[in-house]
């Protein structure tokens, strides 16, 4: 008997404003099974099917509302905070509508825009088909939304945002107390002391809020440790090599001998 696994999924291959719309992927939820059968309601003409595992995050990437201003020809905002961002979401209204954007980005306001994505969203109402995610990876403080290819931007929109947490691990080398030195050149190098790390626990996380720079002492130590350890790992393969060659020499002696 045949088991339900997907209903209602929806395939497209249009083309709006002179650029292609495709929807062409149905992801299903389930195991491997040795038949699948494919039925539809219209008549319909399948060129290929492939079909590929990945792996999914437990918890989705949280999507953050965004304020934004519209200025001439342009959509411009700013991140809470110094964020890797990741996608952005133009939220579209019901109705046929698309649009080819492009997303720039600045450092500071002293710094020149430049382009880190660009794409086209859609909503296609009849069809239920909505693509409103570019995926930008970036790391900025300020965007701008323009659009490109002569066409236009949305007016009725909400946008969203999601952004990639990233963890600095510090291994802690040398003798101890460690010290983290970590600053700017902007700002005054500021120390934290690390001597609660103790020798076994290798990691830990440090939440540190300027560029890092390392610890010379700390890789003077080790290289130095590193240095007396090939030291005596020489010396005593030369003393081996010495008494395997007495020992050959006694032997060689004593056949003569006989």
């Amino acid at each position: 008997h045949w088991q339900l696994l997907a209903f209602d999924e929806r395939l497209a291959r249009l083309t709006m404003q002179e650029s292609d719309i495709l929807q062409e992927r149905i992801s299903l939820n389930t195991t491997a099974t040795p038949y699948l059968l494919i039925e539809s309601s219209e008549p319909f003409k399948i060129s290929s099917i492939v079909a590929y595992t990945h792996r999914v995050n437990d918890q989705e990437d949280k999507k953050i509302e965004l304020p934004f201003r519209r200025e001439k020809g342009a959509i411009t905002f700013e991140l809470p905070r110094a964020l890797f961002l990741k996608s952005i979401y133009v939220r579209l209204g019901e109705g046929n509508q698309m649009y080819h954007l492009k997303v720039l980005s600045q450092q500071d306001k002293a710094s020149d825009f430049h382009l880190v994505a660009q794409g086209d969203i859609y909503s296609i109402e009849n069809g239920k088909i909505r693509k409103e995610e570019i995926v930008v990876k970036s790391y900025g403080k300020h965007y701008r939304i323009e659009a490109r290819d002569n066409s236009y931007l949305p007016q009725n929109i909400s946008l969203q945002f999601t952004y990639e947490q990233r963890v600095l691990h510090f291994l802690a080398q040398g003798v101890p107390p460690y010290t983290l030195v970590y600053g700017s050149l902007k700002t005054k190098v500021q120390n934290s002391d690390l001597s609660a790390f103790k020798t076994e626990k290798m990691s830990a996380p440090v939440s540190v809020s300027q560029p890092t720079l390392t610890n010379p002492d700390a890789l003077t130590a080790e290289h130095k440790e590193k240095k007396g350890s090939a030291l005596l790992v020489w010396l005593a393969l030369l003393i081996g090599v010495i008494l395997l060659s007495f020992m050959s020499y006694k032997l060689v002696k004593e056949k003569q001998v006989d």
